[in-house]
């Protein structure tokens, strides 16, 4: 968990590696049938965890709209995160908008697009998930 918090990286599959190394020892001493079950039963229970476990993943908003400096400030108050703005105009109706890129945590994403559909409903947002970034990265410490 120490690595997990340094490096800003999902360790379940990690643990779940000794945790079967471990028992593999386990079941060479007291017969393999049980520790095949209890690896089973590992894999299910690590895999689960870190499914619903969401610290470490990130999501990439893209947030069109009018009112860049209100939905800049949701940002930074829900996730202490910052954004880069794009101005450029709409090829639609050939108006001038605002294009606010960010990166958050995956488990502030709802909370965030909601607050901003409050403030701009016209607002037009594209959000997906982040496989991989590089560079600083804030981490809310955990309550």
């Amino acid at each position: 968990m120490i690595i997990s918090k340094k490096k800003g990286i999902s360790v379940w599959n990690y643990i779940f590696m000794g945790n079967v190394a471990v028992l593999l020892i386990a079941g060479c001493i007291y017969g393999m049938n049980v520790a095949l079950y209890s690896i089973i039963f590992q894999y299910a229970s690590t895999q689960m965890i870190n499914m619903m476990y969401k610290r470490y993943d990130k999501d990439t908003l893209f947030i069109i709209t009018k009112k860049p400096d209100e939905v800049y400030n949701i940002i930074l108050k829900k996730t202490n995160h910052d954004a880069t703005l794009f101005k450029g105009v709409g090829c639609y109706k050939n108006e001038e908008k605002a294009m606010l890129y960010s990166v958050v945590n995956s488990d502030a994403t709802r909370v965030v697009i909601m607050d901003i559909k409050k403030e701009d409903p016209d607002a037009f947002i594209n959000y997906f998930g982040s496989k991989g970034i590089r560079g600083k990265f804030y981490y809310q410490e955990e309550e």
